[in-house]
């Protein structure tokens, strides 16, 4: 008995605590052996202090002890007496505090009852294994649209699932609920897998309250206010009385709109004020040409307040100019200025233009057909034409590769600086040699012949050398299966003289 003397002297210094399912009596029997173990659970060593692992021989409980935290080993583990005789063997099942259920799980393992004997320690403890049976634990957000829901997955009987609800902006969480009933009001919720679940994270939106006055009260009248789901479009629309004239709209006594219907969307709470006048001035704005952009800021004014006129050039535009009866008032997108009288107003825009760039190598492989300045939105076609002894090869821009065919296409909306490839090659002409390439062009084999001591290279569109045979007498098949498809340079070295032949793999 000195063993487990020593056994529970340990267990009281660690500050075990007894709470347990299974209450096997200590005094049933007048030997007792000890193990100093951790549980897996699907090879996953487990941390809750709601698991209680319990020895069982013949049915009959002789030993529990729950999962605790131990500070000065900083893991968690299990310090179980077996109450037994000799050669009794021990098997062992789990309890879930949480649950509140014995888990359906299977442990493999069986240990032979020793008297005073301990198995395992705190250096090296015995690993009381468990396997559960998979299941699927499913979890959405309602709406949609709300929110994030992670750690939903295929979980393994006795594992813990976290399931955590993240909501978006203008959303808040509400509960988490399965078929219909509330489980967790909790954005994490944490449970023990032991059967497939389904799970709804609740969200709901948030709404803003948008009003509006009227400034004089009667210069006017507002509609539009009320209370709004986020990101719903409000518009509002100020509607002036009799002898008054809409001037702008205000929020915190900055103007943010001169047009009397005013659309946002909605993300907070918000309060207008449409600000009405007797008499007023009014700033006439417009693009020209019409495409070329947009203005804001024109509308009614009181007479020495300030308008801002802003120009919004569109893509493929650059903003020039404002003008008023043909003279230049300023060149800044943003013109502001005091109203003291009508103004009329046009922002001009004018369509942007871009270079398109070709160089040529080698430099006398060919010409070029289509560079040069173009406007925004145009098509620029690129026509190559090889030299006497070259044939072309490729365009590419900043090293990639753009097309195979000499003539190219491309839509202008920016500058462009792109090469020409051509390959030379010279020697007796093709016409005066037996030699055959074909088919060409080919899908797995090429075949050459009527080949007299030649030299065969190929060569890729990038200049590399993918293919060498030498000596090469009467007819030669080559192998393409291995090869992209594209554009391949054949080179035939005789002691007549070279010939290269363009090959298309497809």
């Amino acid at each position: 008995m000195k063993k487990a003397f020593l056994f529970f002297a340990v267990m009281l210094a660690l500050g075990r605590v007894w709470a347990n399912h299974w209450e096997p009596d200590p005094y049933q029997f007048a030997d007792n052996m000890n193990v100093v173990g951790v549980i897996e659970v699907n090879g996953i060593e487990q941390t809750s202090p709601n698991l209680e692992i319990g020895a069982f021989c013949d049915g009959e409980c002789r030993g529990s002890e729950m999962l605790a935290f131990f500070d000065g080993l900083n893991r968690y583990m299990v310090f179980l007496t077996l109450h037994g005789e000799s050669g009794n063997a021990f098997d062992f099942r789990l309890y879930d505090h949480a649950s509140q259920q014995e888990l359906t799980l299977s442990c493999d393992q069986t240990i032979q009852f020793v008297p005073n004997n301990v198995v395992g320690s705190i250096i090296d403890p015995y690993v009381f294994s468990f396997v559960g049976t998979a299941f699927v634990i499913e979890a959405q957000a309602v709406p949609d649209t709300a929110g994030i829901v992670d750690g939903a997955g295929t979980y393994f009987e006795g594992d813990y699932c976290t399931l955590k609800a993240s909501a978006n902006e203008g959303y808040s969480f509400v509960n988490w609920t399965e078929n219909g009933n509330l489980v967790s009001t909790d954005t994490i919720y944490t449970f023990a897998v032991l059967s497939d679940r389904s799970l709804t994270a609740n969200f709901v939106i948030h709404t803003y309250e948008i009003t509006a006055e009227c400034e004089p009260e009667e210069g006017g009248a507002v509609v539009g206010g009320g209370v709004y789901d986020y990101g719903s479009m409000a518009t509002l629309e100020a509607v002036p009385n009799a002898s008054y004239y809409f001037i702008h709209w205000e929020e915190d006594g900055e103007m943010v709109s001169t047009n009397p219907t005013y659309s946002f969307a909605v993300v907070r709470n918000r309060h207008l004020v449409a600000v009405f006048a007797q008499s007023c001035f009014v700033v006439e704005a417009f693009a020209d040409p019409e495409a070329g952009g947009s203005v804001e800021g024109a509308g009614n004014y009181i007479e020495g307040t300030t308008c801002h006129l802003t120009a919004r050039p569109n893509q493929g535009y650059s903003f020039v100019n404002w003008t008023e009866d043909g003279t230049e008032v300023s060149t800044n997108a943003n013109y502001a200025f005091v109203v003291d009288g009508n103004r009329s107003l046009v922002a001009h825009f004018e369509i942007r233009q871009y270079v398109i760039n070709v160089s040529v190598v080698p430099s006398n492989g060919g010409t070029v057909e289509g560079a040069g300045t173009y406007t925004y939105g145009e098509t620029a076609v690129l026509t190559a034409t090889p030299n006497e002894n070259y044939i072309f090869l490729k365009w590419t821009e900043n090293g990639g590769l753009l097309s195979e065919d000499p003539t190219m296409s491309i839509w202008v909306n920016r500058n462009r600086n792109l090469v020409a490839h051509f390959a030379y090659y010279d020697g007796i002409h093709e016409a005066e040699t037996p030699i055959r390439v074909f088919p060409n062009p080919c899908d797995a084999v090429l075949l050459v012949e009527g080949l007299e001591q030649c030299d065969l290279t190929l060569f890729n569109a990038l200049g590399q050398a993918v293919l060498n045979l030498k000596h090469c007498v009467g007819n030669q098949r080559l192998d393409f299966s291995a090869f992209a498809n594209g554009v391949y340079l054949l080179q035939i070295d005789s002691p007549k003289g070279r010939i290269v032949k363009k090959v298309m793999k497809r």
